[in-house]
C-alpha cells in the first residue's frame, strides 16, 4: 500500500527528478518522473503537491491534473488481483480515469469523482502476474489521490492433510475420511478392529468386503481412496502401506492419485498395477507395498489404493499402516545402505539394527555434510547417532521391541533435510503359545498349593520355541466363580502358591493355568476341585443322608459330553447322556495315619437297577498331585461292594475321585455307603463265625452281591452299616 497522506508533504522529497514543468509556487505543482524510495514502484508522470514556504503544509497527494495524457504507471513485484484507489477530500465530481494493464485497457472512463472514497479496480486473471505494467491515466477532470492499495493474488493454500502423514487405523473414526469404491457401488473395505472376526489379526485394519460374502468376483476393480493430502510441485513423495492377501492367492495392487476421491480422478501413477502372491492375513504374513508421487502442480491430492483380485480368484485383502512422506532431493543425504533388522532368534523382545551411513547426496554428488543417522521403529526415532562418518557402519539393539510385526527404518540427516527412509518389516517375540501340558495341583502344606506343569515347545501356528526360559506361566485361583488370586511371571515348571494361612477348614478351589509369551497367554488349562485346608481324619464315612453330603465333595460335571453327579437321599447318582460321557465326584483331603496297616475304601454301587449294563465306575486317588486310577468296574444291576486298597498311602493326605462313564446302552450309576478306614477298625480283617442276626447283605471276595451264601465259604457281610468277613456255617 502507498498512502500519500501518511508521510506528510515531504513524501516526494527523495524522489529522483527527471524533468520539470515549472517552479513550486503557492499550491503549485512540479512534475517529476522517478522511482519511489518508499515503494520501489516506477512512475512515468507524476504531479506532486508540495507545501509553500511560510504557509501551512498541504497534505500530500498524487495529482493527475487537467492535462491531456497525464498518467501514473508502475509494475508490482507481486501477483495483483485488485487495486484500490482512495480519493482526496477535494476532488471534483467530474473526475474519470482509464486503467490499463499490459497496454490493454481494462477500465475506461471509470468515474472516481466522489471525494474521500475508496474505489476498487478488479484485475483480470490474465493480467495478475508480477511485473505486469499497470497505468492509471486521466480521462477527465483533476484527479487527486490520497493513496493506492494493492491486493495480492496469493495462491490459495491447498486444503488437506499436511505431511508427514501416517495412519494405523487405531480408531475407526479415522477411516471415515476414506472413500471405498467398487463397480457395484457397494463398499468393499470395512474397518476391522484388532482381534475381531473375520480377520482375528493383531492389528486394526480395513478388510475387503468379500470377507463377509462368498460372492467375491463382483468386487474387482475396487479402490480405497484417502482424504486430500497437500503436496507441492517439484517434490517427490513416498507412499507406503501394509497389505495382507489370502495365502497363495493373487491380487493386483496399485497406487494412484488425483484431485478428487473418485476412481475416474485417479490419473496420476505412483505404482503401476502389480501382481502379488499372498502369504495370509495373520500376524507375520503381511508385506509392504510402496510407490512414488511426483505432482506437476501444488495442490491437494487424494491417493487411491487399487485392488483387483483375479477374475476367478477369491483373494481377500486387508490394509493397514498407510504413510506418505517427502522424498529426499538436492543436497539432502542419499539413503543409508546395507540396512538390516534382525529379531532375536530365541524370541526375546529385541531387534538388532545395522546400517552404513551414505557417502553421497540425493543427486549422487559427494556428501559435504552428515549430522545424524536415525534408527526408527515405525515413525518414532529410537536412536540417534550424532555426526556419523560417511561410509561407516553403525549398529543399535532395540531391547524395547514391540511384540509382533514392526517396521524398522533408518535415515540420514543434514542441514538440507532427511534422506528417504530405508525400512524393513520385522516380527519380534514369540507367537501365542499352546497351553501347558501335564498340569497338576495338590496341597503341599496346609494353606498352599503345589502346581506343576510342562511348558509348551511351540506356538499356535507351529513355530518352535528355542529358549523355554522366555515362556512364563500364569495361575489364576478361583473360589467358585470368583477370582481371588493371580500369580504371574512364574518361571520353571512348578510353583508353591500360598492360598491361606492353613488354619481354615478345607474348601475347594479351581485353577486356570496359562503359558505366556510376548505374544500373549495361551488358552487356560483348568484344574478343578483342589482342596486346601485341614484334612479330615479316619474313619471317613459318607451315606448321603437327606441327599446332603456330610463330607466335602465336588461334582465336576460334563468332563466329556453331557454327564453329571447329583445327590439323592442315601446315595450319589451319576447320569450320562451318551456313550463315553464322563463326570467325576471329587472328595476333600483325607489324612491316612502313618501307622495304618491296611486301609481300604469301600462303597456299594449299581447301575440304578436298569435293564442294560455298560456304565463304568472308576476310583482314582491323588497324592502328591498325581491322579492314579486304582479300580474300574462295570456297574452291576444289583448293589455290589467295591473295595479299594489304600495301604500304600499311609502317612499321606489323599483325595479320591469317583468317575462315572456312560456305557453303550446304560448311562446310570448309584453309589452309597462310602467308607475309608483301617481294616483293623472296620473288623473285616478278622474271620468270625456267622451269626444270623438282623438283615444282612453278603458279598463274595470279588465284591459281588450273593443272594444265598453257601455254607463253608468266606463272604463279606454288611450288617447295620458295618462290614465283616465271615465264615458261613
Amino acid at each position: 500500500m502507498l498512502s500519500f497522506s501518511a508521510y506528510g508533504a515531504d513524501i516526494f522529497e527523495n524522489w529522483e527528478e527527471k524533468s520539470s514543468f515549472g517552479p513550486a509556487t503557492n499550491g503549485g505543482t512540479s512534475a517529476v518522473k522517478g522511482k519511489s524510495p518508499l515503494t520501489d514502484i516506477e512512475y512515468s508522470f507524476v504531479r506532486a503537491c508540495k507545501s509553500v514556504p511560510g504557509q501551512a503544509a498541504i497534505p500530500a497527494f498524487l495529482s493527475i491534473a487537467n492535462r491531456a495524457g497525464a498518467y501514473v504507471e508502475f509494475a508490482l513485484p507481486i501477483n495483483c488481483k485488485e487495486i484500490k484507489i482512495k480519493t482526496t477530500s477535494n476532488i471534483a465530481s467530474t473526475c474519470k480515469i482509464n486503467v490499463l494493464a499490459g497496454g490493454t485497457t481494462i477500465e475506461s472512463a471509470y468515474a472516481v469523482g466522489e471525494a474521500d472514497k475508496e474505489y476498487s479496480i478488479a484485475i483480470p486473471e490474465e493480467y495478475r502476474k508480477a511485473g505486469t505494467l499497470y497505468r492509471i491515466a486521466r480521462n477527465a477532470g483533476n484527479n487527486l489521490f490520497a493513496g493506492f492499495t494493492y491486493i495480492e493474488d496469493a495462491a490459495e493454500e491447498p486444503q488437506g492433510i499436511t505431511l508427514p502423514y501416517s495412519l494405523t487405523f487405531d480408531e475407526p473414526e479415522k477411516v471415515e475420511g476414506y472413500t471405498s469404491v467398487c463397480p457395484y457401488d457397494r463398499p468393499k473395505f470395512a474397518y476391522i478392529a484388532k482381534g475381531v472376526s473375520p480377520v482375528y489379526s493383531g492389528f486394526n485394519c480395513v478388510a475387503s468386503k468379500n470377507l463377509f460374502s462368498s460372492n467375491d468376483i463382483e468386487y474387482k476393480d475396487s479402490w480405497f481412496i484417502s482424504p486430500a493430502i497437500k503436496l507441492e510441485a517439484g517434490k517427490k513423495y513416498i507412499v507406503k502401506y501394509t497389505v495382507g492377501v489370502t495365502n497363495q492367492e493373487r491380487a493386483a495392487l496399485g497406487i494412484f492419485y488425483g484431485t478428487e476421491a473418485t476412481a475416474e480422478a485417479m490419473t496420476g501413477t505412483a505404482l503401476e498395477v502389480t501382481h502379488y502372491r499372498g502369504n495370509g492375513l495373520l500376524e507375520g504374513q503381511l508385506f509392504t507395498v510402496s510407490g512414488t508421487i511426483a505432482p506437476e502442480a501444488t495442490g491437494a491430492y487424494n491417493i487411491g489404493f487399487y485392488d483387483n483380485t483375479d477374475k476367478y480368484c477369491s483373494a481377500r485383502t486387508i490394509l493397514t499402516d498407510i504413510s506418505v512422506t517427502e522424498a529426499a532431493s538436492g543436497e539432502m543425504p542419499a539413503e543409508p545402505t546395507d540396512f538390516t533388522a534382525v529379531a532375536d532368534k530365541d524370541g526375546a523382545l529385541s531387534v538388532a539394527l545395522s546400517a552404513k551411513a551414505p557417502t553421497v547426496d540425493a543427486e549422487g554428488n559427494t556428501l559435504n555434510e552428515l549430522t545424524a543417522l536415525e534408527f526408527l521403529r515405525g515413525t518414532t526415532v529410537i536412536e540417534t547417532i550424532e555426526n556419523p562418518t560417511p561410509g561407516e557402519t553403525y549398529t543399535y539393539i532395540d531391547n524395547e521391541a514391540v511384540h509382533g510385526n514392526s517396521t524398522y527404518g533408518v535415515r540420514a540427516v543434514n542441514s538440507a533435510g532427511n534422506s528417504n527412509v530405508v525400512s524393513q518389516d520385522v516380527k519380534a517375540g514369540l507367537e501365542i503359545p499352546n497351553p501347558p501340558t501335564d498340569v497338576a495341583a495338590h496341597q503341599s502344606v496346609a494353606g498352599s498349593i503345589k502346581v506343576t506343569w510342562h511348558r509348551p515347545e511351540s506356538g499356535i501356528f507351529g513355530a518352535g520355541f528355542g529358549n523355554l526360559s522366555l515362556i512364563k506361566t500364569k495361575v489364576e485361583v478361583y473360589d467358585g466363580d470368583t477370582l481371588i488370586k493371580t500369580f504371574e511371571d512364574l518361571s520353571g515348571e512348578d510353583a508353591d502358591l500360598e492360598i491361606n494361612d492353613g488354619t481354615a477348614d478345607q474348601k475347594f478351589y479351581s485353577l486356570k493355568v496359562y503359558a505366556v509369551t510376548s505374544g500373549g497367554p495361551s488358552l487356560p488349562v483348568e484344574v478343578n476341585a483342589v482342596p486346601v485346608g485341614k484334612p479330615v481324619a479316619l474313619p471317613y464315612s459318607e451315606d448321603f443322608a437327606g441327599a446332603v453330603p456330610a463330607q466335602l465333595l465336588y461334582a465336576n460335571n460334563n468332563e466329556n459330553y453331557t454327564a453329571s453327579w447329583s445327590f439323592k437321599d442315601g446315595y450319589a447318582f451319576f447320569t450320562g447322556r451318551s456313550y463315553g460321557s464322563l463326570a467325576s465326584l471329587y472328595s476333600g483331603l483325607i489324612s491316612i495315619p502313618a501307622e495304618s496297616k491296611k486301609v481300604a475304601l469301600t462303597l456299594e454301587y449299581s447301575n440304578d437297577a436298569r435293564s442294560y449294563t455298560g456304565s463304568v465306575l472308576s476310583v482314582l486317588v491323588n497324592a502328591d498331585g498325581e491322579w492314579v486310577e486304582l479300580k474300574s468296574e462295570e456297574a452291576p444291576k444289583e448293589y455290589t461292594l467295591m473295595s479299594v486298597d489304600l495301604s500304600e498311602y499311609a502317612g499321606k493326605d489323599i483325595q479320591y475321585a469317583l468317575r462315572g462313564k456312560g456305557g453303550q446302552y446304560s448311562y446310570y450309576i448309584d453309589v452309597k455307603n462310602i467308607k475309608i478306614a483301617d481294616e483293623e477298625e472296620s473288623g473285616i480283617d478278622s474271620i468270625i463265625a456267622d451269626e444270623a442276626e438282623g438283615e444282612a447283605v453278603y458279598y463274595d471276595l470279588m465284591g459281588r452281591r450273593v443272594a444265598n451264601p453257601s455254607a463253608g465259604k468266606i463272604y463279606i457281610k454288611v450288617l447295620n452299616g458295618k462290614a465283616f468277613r465271615v465264615l458261613v456255617k
